[in-house]
């Protein structure tokens, strides 16, 4: 490309000339795995902000998209990942640098996935729970009184121990 007289049609986002030279279909879906990377990258983002707000507000449904989306996003990343490592000369020490990268890459996403779904987990558990007490204190509040009428409603019970022959 750089031999004198020669027409020369740059990528100025990022070569991958440089980072495959072999067959042009094989470029071209690096070029693709790296187009659909972006497009993820940007619904990850989207949802990243919905996730932080959610966590802030303990919003256990609004996780959900975040949980669907970067999923998928991590394991297309890790397809590519795995076609890239074979397809690029591993002789090079710029791919032996980005394939070392994206197994740390892959790895740290893939534990960040499992955290954000434990605590999404914990979320739903406690709002369970919050949802049973509300529905027990809820019943109690509209049980009678004690057969008696002389002392309230306890959790324990709702008939009085006082002796029949006392009523």
């Amino acid at each position: 490309m750089a031999a004198p007289g020669s027409v020369h049609y740059g990528y100025y986002v990022i070569s991958f000339q440089f980072v495959y030279v072999g067959s042009a279909p094989v470029r071209n879906v690096l070029i693709v795995f790296s187009l659909f990377s972006w497009i993820g990258s940007v619904v990850v983002l989207i949802t990243s902000i919905i996730l932080i707000i959610a966590l802030r507000k303990e919003y256990e449904k609004r996780v959900v998209p975040w949980l669907y989306s970067f999923g998928v996003f991590i394991s297309f990343r890790t397809i590519a990942f795995i076609f890239a490592a074979i397809v690029n000369d591993m002789i090079f020490a710029y791919n032996i640098f980005m394939c070392l990268c994206w197994i740390v890459f892959c790895v740290t996403g893939m534990y960040g996935w499992l955290l954000v779904y434990s605590l999404y987990l914990e979320l739903s558990d406690l709002t369970k729970l919050e949802d049973l007490a509300h529905l027990r204190m809820g019943t109690m509040a509209s049980l009678n009184a004690s057969l008696a009428g002389s002392r309230p409603t306890t959790p324990h019970s709702t008939v009085s121990t006082m002796p029949a022959s006392q009523i």
